[in-house]
């Protein structure tokens, strides 16, 4: 069991997801919460969520972060999930991964993105970005409809246990690949990713190619492609040729720690032009692997898409070093 990464939920949804999660990602999970669900009490007694107020959340958050930081203290990475476009997820996420930073641990966001008919709360999602990204060393968004055009004629129920067998098994790689050269791997700053699960491996890269890249307008970055830890090279070649022909992009393929080859990630990492159309308002800090407002800052042009040069910074802007 990893026991130095701790995986936060927050938010209804989160708590939903993550409430029984300990044993299937092998980490401490804490689930953080404006009612009685909350592993630490943040909200008044009697409280029973903060009704859509993300104001809310954040001030009651905020009169707690002792409490939060005292909770983090000993580990060395959290990741913060949360479905944004809420109250109490996005209200308090931003207090969150400020009580991690403060700590010195190294900061991890999931954020899930509402579909598209949900037009109040997704905007109110984008509009949390911006700030969600300049307190975390990496982020990572699900979109709901991405997963929605993956399986177009499924029935409501069953897109959202899809939404969160996605989630679930994202974090759950995220904290596997944790334990190695995290950082390295995942270059750049802002990530999608794609959850398919099919017997064939190579099927099951194609529909997340095809179900992502058409919400990363333009272009696409780095590609990470993650594989069942027993995967022969001969499947691992095929998913590698597979990604170049569609995408143009040389992926990276890393081993998860688990067996189970019909599961697979792609993260693919999303740079500053396409991020400023799909997310409006989004800035984070301008570094080689980050997103700037100028497309092309700290990039050179490799096999059509975009790939930061191996030269990262010697320090973040908390003043660590690069892991």
């Amino acid at each position: 069991m990893t026991q130095d990464v701790l995986v936060v939920a927050c938010g209804g949804a989160g708590c939903n997801v993550f409430s029984e999660a300990e044993s299937v990602l092998e980490c401490p999970v804490m689930l953080l919460n404006s009612n009685s669900s909350s592993s630490i009490r943040l909200a008044p007694e009697g409280m029973d969520g903060c009704r859509g107020d993300p104001g809310l959340a954040f001030s009651i958050a905020f009169e707690n972060m002792d409490a939060i930081k005292e909770a983090f203290k000993g580990f060395r990475a959290v990741v913060v999930f949360t479905i944004l476009g809420g109250g109490t997820g996005t209200g308090m996420v931003p207090i969150i991964l400020q009580c991690a930073v403060e700590c010195g641990c190294r900061t991890i966001s999931v954020m899930g993105l509402p579909m598209s008919l949900e037009t109040e709360r997704r905007a109110l999602a984008q509009e949390s970005l911006a700030e969600i990204s300049g307190l975390s060393d990496r982020m990572y968004l699900l979109d709901e409809d991405a997963v929605i055009s993956m399986c177009p004629d499924t029935k409501a129920h069953s897109i959202f246990r899809m939404i969160s067998h996605s989630i679930l098994f994202t974090v759950k790689c995220i904290v596997d690949l944790l334990s190695g050269p995290f950082f390295a791997t995942f270059f750049d700053k802002v990530y999608t990713f794609a959850y398919v699960s099919e017997l064939s491996p190579v099927k099951a890269v194609e529909k997340a190619v095809n179900s992502s890249v058409p919400t990363v307008v333009d272009p696409i970055g780095r590609i990470v492609v993650a594989v069942s830890s027993e995967m022969g090279s001969t499947e691992s070649d095929a998913i590698y040729e597979k990604v170049a022909e569609m995408t143009g992009v040389v992926p990276d393929i890393v081993r998860r720690n688990d067996r189970e080859d019909t599961k697979m990630v792609v993260f693919f990492s999303v740079w500053s032009r396409s991020l400023l159309l799909l997310l409006p308002g989004l800035a984070v800090p301008d570094y080689p692997g980050g997103v700037s407002e100028h497309p092309h800052d700290g990039v050179v042009l490799v096999l059509g898409g975009y790939r930061a040069p191996h030269h990262p910074p010697e320090h973040d802007a908390r003043g660590l070093p690069p892991v």
